[in-house]
């Protein structure tokens, strides 16, 4: 992923399937200390980890990562509310910008913070460098998608701020 900020990421952002609802006063609510984003309509929350940034894209879709833009994670909650569905929507939005996808773990559903969760990770190449991604599949009131893209460095230098990213979803 080519560290320009969030150009390539928002391009990826833009292929995620709209879900407008999100955007609407009732739909995203940033927390007065703007870190914390409750999607009402997912029924899921999540905190962005200090020092990353956070922009709302037009198609209801969330783009949060480090101020270097080598890691980017994409939220938004797909229309398929199954997850088989939802997983080809994902795999879709990859293909489009990532070449040679292969899915390399696919982690049995477990619980995380009350919520079913499943994970599917793998790697392939864009902007000509390798590069591995993870899809979180959660499940609050309706189905939310974390899906995390960057090269195995960035995802390395980052893997803290990851985790409490993931374990801030409740």
């Amino acid at each position: 992923i080519v560290a320009t900020g969030f150009g390539v990421d928002r391009a990826l952002a833009q292929e995620a399937p709209a879900r407008p609802a999100l955007i609407q006063s009732e739909g995203i609510v940033a927390q007065e200390e703007g870190t914390t984003y409750q999607y009402k309509a997912g029924g899921v929350q999540f905190t962005v980890p200090e020092g990353w940034r956070d922009e709302k894209q037009a198609n209801g879709s969330i783009l949060v990562g480090p101020t270097d833009g080598d890691l980017v994670v994409i939220v938004w909650a797909p229309d398929e509310q199954d997850i088989n569905r939802a997983a080809k929507t994902v795999d879709a939005v990859l293909g489009k910008f990532v070449s040679g996808v292969e899915v390399e773990q696919v982690e049995d559903i477990k619980e995380s913070n009350g919520m079913r969760t499943l994970c599917v990770s793998g790697s392939g190449t864009a902007s000509q460098k390798d590069c591995e991604f993870s899809a979180q599949f959660v499940q609050g009131t309706r189905l939310v998608v974390f899906l995390a893209v960057a090269d195995a460095e960035a995802l390395a230098q980052h893997e803290d701020a990851l985790a409490e990213l993931d374990d801030s979803i409740t």
